[in-house]
């Protein structure tokens, strides 16, 4: 790229950094109570990148084309029909293809009945490596993934540099 002057601004492509964006319109995501578990679909495409492609029925499975430092960030909007009072409510960024959970987010109860669990990452994938969001509901109530508005429960794939 060679010397940057004093007060240039870095454009997106200079940086190399590339976007994909996904958000879901699925409500019909129940999550049991006391252990039950569910992958989140993002069935709507918003921006596509040739680093990234998805798969699986409604979007659930995101396979990494080229090999880099991402930033991975994801939503699922939901509600319990009754607020619970013991156990969490977990959100899980997974790399299928080692079998590793990058990334957690959980609420505790006593939990407001409306939320947004959100979970991001940065981690250096390799070609080939496969992402997935889970829920996983310890509560005493069950989970539904509502989502009324687009974007609430979104997925975004940020390459910031290549490996």
């Amino acid at each position: 790229m060679g010397l940057i002057a004093a007060g240039h601004k870095m454009l997106a492509s200079e940086l190399n950094i590339t976007t994909a964006h996904y958000y879901s319109t699925n409500s019909t995501i129940t999550v049991a109570a006391s252990g039950g578990s569910a992958v989140v679909p993002y069935d709507v495409t918003v921006t596509t990148s040739t680093d990234i492609t998805a798969s699986g029925t409604g979007n659930t499975l995101f396979t990494i084309n080229r090999a880099g430092l991402y930033i991975v960030e994801a939503t699922s909007r939901g509600n319990f029909g009754t607020i619970p009072t013991t156990g969490s409510l977990y959100t899980f960024i997974n790399k299928l293809s080692a079998s590793l959970n990058l990334a957690r987010n959980s609420y505790r109860a006593p939990i407001n009945n409306m939320i947004i669990p959100n979970v991001q990452t940065m981690y250096s994938f390799a070609v080939n490596d496969t992402i997935q969001i889970t829920l996983l509901n310890n509560t005493n109530q069950i989970y539904s993934v509502h989502n009324d508005f687009a974007e609430l429960s979104h997925i975004s794939f940020t390459r910031l540099q290549a490996a």
